[in-house]
């Protein structure tokens, strides 16, 4: 999917492909081999995402498969779960030992995809000062960076176009009766609601 997508400035944009984070990433999920940091990063974040962003930065499919395969050390402990917590439910008296189990066992998975994810980040935060002559040479998506820009300025337009002070009299005496109207008539509602209704 992020392949296909690669090819829209406005996901690119959404996803922040010209972030610190972002460049950090790909120069980690880029690196030949399976590094403990790119399974990191692979297995820590959420799936759909990370799937979908590495498409968008056109990284590789194999290394990307691969680097994703200790999904299982999370996946095996979530499906036993679920077994055993069928197997309480169904038959408590012949399984007793099924709940505590199940929870242990998703007690487990989640240990382990939180010990992903910060270990995902601690790689992260490492590499964007230890590294940062490769993170910085990474180069910036000059269509989303235009875009971005554009935006700032139209969002500083905006901001200069709607100050208070430059605002018409008829503009602030209509807010601020309008302002005065929704509380006047909260305080109606919640007094007087019987009355009211």
């Amino acid at each position: 999917v992020g392949g296909l997508l690669s090819y829209s400035v406005y996901v690119r944009q959404q996803v922040k492909i010209n972030s610190d984070f972002m460049r950090t990433a790909k120069l980690v999920l880029q690196e030949p081999g399976l590094t403990l940091a790119k399974v990191g990063i692979l297995v820590g974040g959420p799936d759909w995402p990370v799937s979908v962003a590495c498409g968008l930065m056109g990284l590789d499919l194999l290394p990307i498969i691969v680097g994703t395969l200790p999904i299982i050390t999370i996946i095996l402990p979530t499906v036993l779960s679920g077994t055993f917590m069928v197997m309480g439910v169904e038959d408590p008296i012949k399984h007793p030992w099924a709940t505590p189990i199940s929870a242990f066992c998703l007690m487990m998975s989640a240990a382990t995809q939180a010990a992903f994810f910060f270990y995902s980040a601690s790689c992260i935060e490492v590499i964007m000062s230890e590294r940062k002559e490769e993170f910085e040479a990474i180069p910036i998506d000059q269509e989303v960076k235009d875009a971005d820009d554009k935006i700032a300025e139209s969002e500083q337009i905006y901001l200069e176009v709607t100050r208070w002070d430059r605002l018409p009299v008829f503009i602030k005496i209509s807010l601020g009766m309008s302002f005065v109207t929704i509380v006047v008539s909260c305080y109606i509602a919640y007094f007087l609601g019987t009355s009211c209704f």
